[in-house]
């Protein structure tokens, strides 16, 4: 490249991209990442094997080529082994509750009431005089409860949790109420738990990890 600033930029040559990618590489060796050919690459191989990109509309430019040959060298962090993209096509018709359900399905709310009903017994197990409110299993219809009221107190904020039960006429909120009591409420969210606490190591196990959970 010139070093007249007059002169337009008509882009890298390729001895200076050549320099670097070498540099870029070397600086992948000394950070022990490495490069995505792992050394398994087969000498019969060449750019011609690397499958053109979606849409290359039979690469007229070349400019897939060019950027498939500044992509070489780059680690590979992740590969999917599976088939990538959605797997469920939803309706034009699905609200945005349908496909958070999708996610927070009752396979997870099952889970989510087993481990909380786990911890909860623990807990009054251990620590009777702290747990003396009588513990009752959260059912799929209550955890869905539970969750819409943490979702609506994004909505409608309040300095305090107490306050969304307020009977005071400027501060309440009738849903709250209505829906569960509040000392249920802050019963679940106490006990909420989303990891075995049973199978937890403890601190001065040798496998103890303070992000387990």
């Amino acid at each position: 490249m010139s070093s007249d600033e007059s002169d337009d930029f008509e882009g890298f040559t390729r001895a200076e991209v050549d320099e670097a990618e070498a540099r870029y590489e070397q600086k992948l060796q000394f950070q022990g990442i490495g490069d995505d050919t792992d050394g398994n690459e087969s000498s019969e191989e060449t750019d011609n094997d690397i499958p053109d990109p979606a849409g290359d509309a039979g690469n007229i430019d070349g400019w897939h080529v060019d950027f498939l040959y500044y992509e070489r060298g780059l680690p590979v962090l992740f590969t999917p082994t599976g088939r990538t993209g959605p797997t469920r096509i939803m309706p034009q018709d699905k609200s945005p509750l349908d496909f958070f359900k999708l996610f927070f399905n009752h396979v997870l709310l099952e889970m989510l009431i087993e481990q909380t009903d786990t911890y909860a017994k623990l807990q009054k197990e251990n620590h009777p005089n702290e747990n003396k409110m009588t513990w009752v299993r959260p059912t799929i219809s209550e955890m869905n409860a539970f969750f819409g009221l943490c979702f609506e107190m994004g909505v409608d904020r309040k300095p305090s949790t107490r306050m969304y039960w307020s009977t005071d006429n400027f501060l309440q909120s009738p849903i709250y109420s209505k829906t569960m009591s509040r000392d249920r409420f802050t019963q679940l969210m106490r006990y909420l738990h989303f990891s075995d606490s049973t199978q937890q190591p403890l601190p001065g196990n040798e496998n103890y990890d303070r992000y387990t959970k």
